[in-house]
């Protein structure tokens, strides 16, 4: 692949395959992804944005080991870690005052 290549939207049942493209070809991508558990999945490194104006609010490695196949899913540290940034989407969606603060 080249330099050149587009970024096109991906149905989740093709995540995997063109994670296995990437490894092989040695480059970076970047995916948007409303679904957790893929984000942990897939990524080494997940961002959690704001709302509008969007903006990076948490940064979590992901230091699950490499291959990752679908019984990592079941696993109590893959489970923690969406369950970790889905309290960070939790408390970004409150308002100010409430609980809302923006974690660190």
């Amino acid at each position: 692949m080249s330099p050149s290549a587009r970024l096109t939207p991906s149905p989740v049942k093709n995540s995997g395959a063109r994670f296995v493209i990437c490894r092989l070809h040695k480059f970076n991508v970047i995916l948007v992804t409303h679904d957790l558990r893929e984000s942990v999945f897939l990524a080494d490194t997940v961002y959690v944005m704001s709302r509008s104006p969007g903006r990076f609010v948490v940064k979590r490695e992901i230091n699950l080991p490499r291959p990752r196949d679908l019984e990592v899913t079941y696993t109590p540290e893959f489970t923690d870690i969406v369950h970790e940034l889905r309290g960070h989407i939790g408390a970004i969606r409150q308002p100010v005052g409430q609980g809302g603060a923006l974690p660190q």
